[in-house]
């Protein structure tokens, strides 16, 4: 992921399923919307194994998102560092 500006935020999403996360990540790629698939961290439980990197100024814009689990905001430079902002 590039850099991100000062009006971005890190978000990572985790699904119940692995059509949720690519449907997303599509979604968003389709916007212009730099994401990136990846594992969900062993700190964090998920359904599927996926998740979904992206930065953005917000996350509510997911919040419909088909079989969304979770959405928490994390800090690049510090492991583990995850914050819950959202759960269905």
């Amino acid at each position: 992921m590039t850099s991100q500006s000062p009006m971005t935020n890190n978000y990572l999403a985790t699904f119940h399923s692995q059509f949720g996360a690519l449907s997303l990540y599509q979604n968003l790629t389709d916007a212009g919307i730099e994401a990136e698939l990846r594992s969900v961290p062993r700190s964090l439980s998920s359904s599927c194994g996926l998740c979904l990197r992206f930065q953005h100024e917000s996350w509510e814009h997911i919040k419909n998102a088909t079989e969304l689990e979770a959405v928490y905001a994390y800090k690049i430079d510090e492991k583990d560092s995850y914050k819950l902002l959202y759960t269905t």
